[in-house]
């Protein structure tokens, strides 16, 4: 079997997507498939069952994707060991991340990685913390960050690397903002955004709704933090995010935050990673860059009331 189309079929089958594929590798959605049809008639089985515009793997695709993978990751820790001989930093490195780090830290971290190790391929996949988890489970990320509490799993290791507070905000036209601690009957009011219900901060939303001793039904549920953002500025509801991703439009004016005494609401930051991952340079300094990332902005990105 040719190495190349071995490869090929692995992106395709880590895809499920031939036109995913295609953006990724730069070459056209025909060729791919051209290439694929090709290694199923060299093995004399077909690897994929077609249906509709959707691609699944079927049982050959399945046991050659169990191969397919150990093969990669044995070339990728030949590279990595390469690497550590020549010392140089180079390679790939996958990184999972939830939605708030994703937009309000990793940019900024990334960008100051690439500057450090221009020769790391970085990709960082966007989920929530249920998807993100199983990616590590199943050994398609290197370690990520993650926003809430950590799923328990024997095998998956974590620490914290910030403690975040959520608020709960709202437009500066909203008539809650001006009128001190809001009432019960106030808060039944307003229509609540909140995040996807398989993420965090809607585990998050729930139990401060039940601490307040309110039901929580929400009006919205949106899965991007900016337009969660952007629909509360233009005061369509309340929502509760993470105060780094709020702090700059409650400095501005452009968001209000409601506030209620005693009470403290926390959501935490954590680095995550397989407990039996190998890690290599290119993990540990990005793992490095990102710990030094909040203690060198402590003060910048810390909750102010």
């Amino acid at each position: 079997m040719d190495l190349h189309y071995l490869k090929l079929f692995h992106i395709v089958a880590t895809n499920l997507s031939f036109s995913k594929t295609a953006t990724q590798l730069h070459i056209s959605q025909p060729a791919i498939s051209m290439q694929i049809k090709k290694l199923e008639d060299d093995l004399g089985m077909p690897l994929f069952d077609r249906l509709g515009r959707n691609i699944y793997l079927n049982g050959h695709g399945k046991l050659l994707y169990e191969y397919t993978s150990k093969i990669f990751h044995l070339v990728e820790e030949a590279e990595n060991k390469i690497q550590e001989m020549e010392d140089k930093i180079w390679g790939s490195l996958f990184i999972g991340c939830t939605n708030a780090p994703s937009i309000y830290v990793m940019p900024e971290i990334i960008s100051q990685y690439r500057s450090l190790y221009p020769l790391v391929r970085v990709h960082l996949h966007l989920g929530n913390t249920y998807d993100i988890h199983n990616l590590m489970k199943l050994n398609q990320i290197d370690f990520a960050i993650i926003g809430g509490t950590i799923p328990d799993h024997p095998n998956i290791r974590s620490h914290k690397i910030w403690e975040d507070q959520v608020v709960l905000v709202a437009s500066p036209e909203n008539p809650l903002v001006d009128s001190g601690a809001p009432t019960r009957d106030q808060l039944l009011d307003q229509n609540i955004i909140a995040h996807d219900y398989q993420s965090k901060l809607y585990e998050l939303a729930e139990l401060i709704y039940k601490d307040l001793t309110l039901p929580f039904q929400p009006a919205m549920l949106i899965g991007s933090v900016e337009t969660m953002k952007y629909l509360v500025a233009e005061n369509h509801g309340i929502a509760i995010l993470p105060y780094i991703a709020v702090k700059r439009e409650l400095k501005d004016g452009r968001l209000k935050e409601i506030k209620f005494s005693n009470r403290n609401w926390q959501y935490d930051y954590h680095i995550v990673y397989h407990k039996n991952k190998e890690t290599v340079p290119s993990m540990t300094r990005l793992i490095y860059l990102v710990e030094q990332y909040f203690k060198a902005n402590k003060e910048r990105l810390l909750y102010t009331e």
